[in-house]
């Protein structure tokens, strides 16, 4: 019987290529939310390392349990990004999910406007711009509808000490900006 476990504490992640810089435009968020990660994919390999746990003799079978280490790893176009740590990230005192009861604002009133922003809000559109997010910037990850590419984003963006959003498909940006939760945060739409 074989269990998985999580790698390293530090899980190793791409260093900042500063020959592509023209990837990392640090753009003003223009209030769509779009994916723009659409060819990133997740990867399970094993380490070598395996340890065993003794259960004991349980009647006249030996049950043999092993523990296999294990590291997940984001690729963007076949190009490997980083390895992250689902587990430890969404347990992160800084991963929050913003729930967004029904309103009663207008569809004008819940769209985005840079006039009602508190502050300035970069898009991330590519991995190369998240590795280099501001660190007290409001940063919003365009990973709209994918899933994979948002769990993805929020454990990288938390790996490197950013408190981190999780927005739903659906945002009203008036209750946001009433709410002032997302100042200064990494924000996954």
């Amino acid at each position: 019987m074989a269990f998985l476990f999580a790698c390293t504490s530090k899980p190793a992640q791409k260093s900042f290529d500063y020959n592509n810089w023209e990837l990392i435009t640090h753009a003003k968020f223009d209030g769509t939310c779009q994916d723009c990660f659409q060819a990133t994919t997740l990867h399970l390999s094993f380490t070598d390392y395996e340890q065993t746990v003794d259960v004991g003799r349980r009647g006249i079978k030996d049950t043999e349990v092993v523990l296999i280490e294990s590291v997940v790893s984001v690729h963007d176009r076949g190009k490997w990004i980083s390895d992250i740590d689902i587990i430890k990230s969404l347990s992160s005192g800084k991963f929050l999910v913003a729930v967004m009861p029904p309103c009663d604002h207008s569809e004008q009133e819940r769209k985005y406007s840079e006039d009602k922003a508190v502050e300035r809000i970069v898009s991330i559109d590519n991995w190369e711009e998240l590795l280099d997010a501001v660190e007290d910037a409001t940063a919003i990850v365009r990973a709209h509808d994918n899933w994979l590419a948002r769990l993805a984003a929020t454990a990288i963006s938390i790996q490197n000490k950013r408190k981190t959003i999780v927005l739903p498909s659906e945002i009203c940006w008036e209750c946001l900006r009433k709410s002032d939760i997302y100042n200064g945060k990494t924000l996954i739409c």
